[in-house]
């Protein structure tokens, strides 16, 4: 499809651009099945049959990530709105309670569609390392970056909602049957080895290696930071 249709990454690129929180979740429920179609074909022949497509395939990931961070910061804002609304609006709650749980169990479904895209970002993207694209490197990294940041978020609306889910339900568990996303630690793990060959490749340039050194950086933090968060529930 790249090959029939090159110009269709920076297309993809305007429409990103142009949507807003809301509209990014419904874009990126469209985009799932036909990403993943990219995913399982790239994966296998960026490096071999068709390295002329890896910075096309390369713009695309950069671009999923930001419709992942768009999503989260929406599911982020809404939740807030929700804690808002419960604080100073209980009585109008507890008439809408049927609906507000719903609405809480779909944010979950979405942040867990994205806590899943997020996690094939970070797989593909770590497989891509290992080709040292010449002009899609800088790029690359930070969509690991952004990637990274994007499952730790993910994990913690995850959380935040599976509680006010389980406060509304008098303590009860919520039974939704979704399929869990990726863990971030697990998926930093395949990561890190491939990340620190990069920051060793000898003669690299002085961009490439300050952007290595940043997402190494992000990486640790979001990493550091679950674990703490974790460990200390």
């Amino acid at each position: 499809h790249l090959q029939l249709y090159p110009h269709s990454p920076q297309l993809f690129k305007v429409i990103v651009r142009a949507m807003d929180g809301d509209n990014s979740i419904h874009l990126l429920g469209l985009v799932r099945e036909p990403f993943q179609s990219i995913n399982s074909s790239m994966s296998v022949c960026a490096r071999h049959l068709h390295p002329n497509h890896i910075n096309n395939f390369i713009c695309i990931i950069h671009n999923m990530t930001r419709v992942c961070r768009s999503s989260l910061i929406h599911l982020k804002h809404k939740y807030e709105d929700t804690q808002g609304t419960s604080d100073h609006h209980p009585s109008k709650l507890m008439h809408h309670g049927t609906s507000v749980r719903g609405d809480i169990m779909q944010d979950r479904q979405n942040a867990s569609m994205v806590a899943e895209m997020c996690g094939s970002l970070l797989l593909q993207c770590s497989e891509l390392l290992h080709t040292y694209p010449p002009f899609g490197m800088i790029e690359l990294l930070e969509a690991i970056g952004s990637a990274v940041r994007g499952l730790h978020q993910s994990w913690e609306i995850l959380d935040d909602l599976k509680s006010e889910l389980s406060e509304r339900n008098a303590g009860g568990e919520s039974k939704i049957a979704e399929k869990e996303p990726p863990k971030l630690l697990p998926s930093i793990a395949v990561l890190w080895p491939n990340l620190i060959t990069v920051l060793k490749l000898p003669s690299q340039k002085t961009s490439v290696l300050v952007a290595s050194l940043d997402t190494a950086v992000q990486v640790v933090n979001c990493g550091g930071g679950f674990f703490f968060s974790r460990g200390l529930k």
